[in-house]
């Protein structure tokens, strides 16, 4: 197994007005349009839904649907303080059957060629010597049609194997480890939730930051730019 080579470094970062101390590596294109960014950090109450702490939608954007944590409570303890940080989970085991104990749910907007995901994880690494490494394979299940998650898209079932996400980087702070994965879903589905786990457990998450943007086919980008330029020649006569 890679053992992998940390940096030692403080950053603070701030989304939407907000200290979030963990959100290390946002990418380029947060809060355009079609995106999605969401945080979760105190996680209570485990029941087994967790809201997040904070979360938005890209310039102009509207989704009727909001972002959830799954959690498996029977796999996920909550503690109060860990390691100096307080609300941790704890995940003792793998989870109910084929999916990991830790789910997340994002909204979706206009349909399109791809989704591409990125998903900041901090985590205590080492517990009693076992290497807890947050593990690359990252489970989607996607659909095209809410009202039937049952329906999946070829390849975003329930059995599918799970998708081998592109490590992006990470950094360490006091001896928790962010890390950050991205990979993408083809095509862009209504909708999708994403888990992951680790390599070995027990494993201890403080803070997930996941972001999310949709990208258009060729064709619903050329109905969006004549769209806006129609409107603008409508203003343009008044």
């Amino acid at each position: 197994m890679k053992k992998k080579t940390v940096s030692l470094m403080i950053a603070i970062f701030v989304i939407s007005g907000v200290v979030v101390a963990d959100d290390l590596f946002p990418p380029d294109w947060r809060g355009d349009a079609r995106t999605v960014t969401a945080e979760w950090d105190s996680w209570a109450p485990i029941d087994p839904v967790s809201n997040p702490d904070q979360w938005s939608f890209g310039t102009g954007q509207f989704a009727m649907d909001v972002p959830f944590a799954m959690l498996n409570p029977d796999g996920i303890d909550l503690l109060s303080t860990y390691e100096g940080r307080s609300d941790v989970l704890h995940l003792h085991e793998y989870g109910e059957g084929y999916l990991p104990g830790l789910g997340f749910h994002l909204p979706n907007f206009i349909g399109g060629d791809y989704k591409t995901v990125r998903v900041q994880v901090t985590y205590w690494p080492d517990e009693f010597g076992n290497d807890a490494w947050l593990s690359n394979d990252f489970f989607v299940l996607a659909g095209m049609d809410p009202l039937n998650p049952d329906n999946t898209l070829p390849g975003y079932g329930i059995n599918d194997d799970p998708i081998a996400a592109t490590w992006i980087d990470e950094q360490e702070n006091g001896g928790w480890l962010t890390e950050t994965y991205e990979f993408t879903i083809t095509p862009n589905p209504a909708w999708e939730d994403i888990w992951f786990g680790f390599e070995e457990y027990p494993a201890y998450v403080d803070q997930v930051v996941i972001d999310t943007i949709c990208i258009p086919e060729p064709a619903t980008l050329l109905l969006l730019s004549l769209g806006g330029l129609a409107l603008r020649k409508r203003k343009q006569q008044f």
